[in-house]
């Protein structure tokens, strides 16, 4: 939403938000349980009430996450997640206007393209193996395994070229190598 730009305090925008979340968790057998969780949700935003809504930069469409933990035995486990999210929105720079005063060029949008653009669905797989270590009064866990195991980068936003004629996706580290140790009193 807009501020005014004479008042700076008039503000005549408007937001909308709407959705849908459901969360089934189950314990399939004793060693065994799993959770899936979806989430729909649109949240749309317009300027002024003469404008037409456009997706907000808050706008988090499709969310999807499954769970599984199997239990090996009394001590060893071995789990996943699996995620697919859409991607974030961003207001795409449609060319680059020269700033002889700060000399560098500054990016421009075309009016009404605010958050028009869509950051590309990406998923990720998470994996992990894990042995416990049971005390009289405590427990001491180590995990170790696998964050965002997949073949493709997640694109995380768009960075330009001096001149903002050429973008370049910016993704974040996949693959990435964990361990973990807990203790539980």
């Amino acid at each position: 939403m807009a501020s005014d730009p004479v008042t700076n305090y008039n503000n005549q925008g408007s937001f909308k938000s709407y959705g849908l979340e459901v969360f089934i968790r189950r314990h399939l057998t004793e060693r065994f349980f799993g959770w899936i969780s979806y989430t729909f949700s649109r949240t749309i935003t317009r300027n002024s009430p003469q404008e037409a809504y456009f997706d907000s930069e808050y706008d988090e469409t499709h969310i999807l996450y499954l769970v599984a933990d199997y239990r090996l035995s009394t001590t060893w486990e071995l789990g996943g997640r699996f995620n697919a999210h859409t991607g974030d929105t961003y207001s795409p720079i449609s060319y680059g206007v020269y700033n002889a005063s700060l000399d560098n060029y500054e990016g421009r949008s075309q009016p009404g393209s605010d958050y028009s653009a869509r950051l590309p669905t990406w998923d990720s797989l998470s994996f992990y193996f894990g042995h416990d270590w049971l005390y009289n009064t405590w427990k001491l866990t180590l995990r170790f395994g696998m964050e965002s195991f997949w073949p493709s980068q997640q694109v995380l936003g768009i960075a330009y070229n001096y001149d903002y004629t050429e973008p370049q996706p910016q993704t974040g580290i996949s693959n990435i190598p964990f361990l973990e140790l807990r203790g539980e009193f």
